[in-house]
């Protein structure tokens, strides 16, 4: 797969719209309050890695949701989705994985891997919807000792003229 860096364009989008822009880094504080796991020290090493890609959605001139993902030579692996609690339900991560998908036909990736929590019944209802299977569990491997379902999905690339 060839290496090549997504390039931000600007989007006409009313106020109401939700808009999925790259994160900077004086946005970690923000995206901080949104996920518990990481640290900052986390956020710094995922900005210096060049295949590390990180994404806030931006809703009513405030992060509600944030993603990052690797593009690796065998595709897309989705390290972090997440959603401020009072938007979910809400469509937002669904929107978060269009645009994933999109990033894959862009960097012609293969395949989409993820990792979700045992117990995430929601996260993978919709990982399913989206036509991520299960390939394997990992046992024991978050830090409360919960199983991984690792996931993927195999993409079909588009091209546009």
């Amino acid at each position: 797969m060839q290496l090549k860096r997504l390039k931000v364009v600007k989007l006409n989008v009313q106020e109401n719209n939700p808009i999925i822009r790259p994160m900077r880094f004086e946005d970690i504080d923000d995206v901080l309050e949104l996920i518990e796991e990481w640290s900052r020290e986390i956020f710094i090493e995922e900005f210096k890695n060049h295949f590390s890609y990180n994404f806030v959605l931006w809703l009513h001139n405030e992060i509600i949701g944030f993603i990052n993902f690797w593009v690796v030579p065998d595709g897309i692996e989705l390290n972090n989705i997440t959603i401020h609690k009072n938007f979910r339900g809400k469509g937002y991560g669904k929107l978060f994985l269009e645009f994933l998908i999109k990033v894959a036909n862009f960097f012609r990736a293969d395949k989409i891997f993820l990792e979700v929590r045992e117990d995430n019944i929601i996260a993978q209802n919709l990982y399913k919807k989206f036509g991520f299977q299960e390939i394997y569990i990992r046992k024991k491997y978050y830090s409360n000792f919960k199983d991984a379902i690792v996931m993927e999905k195999s993409i079909k690339w588009s091209i546009k003229k």
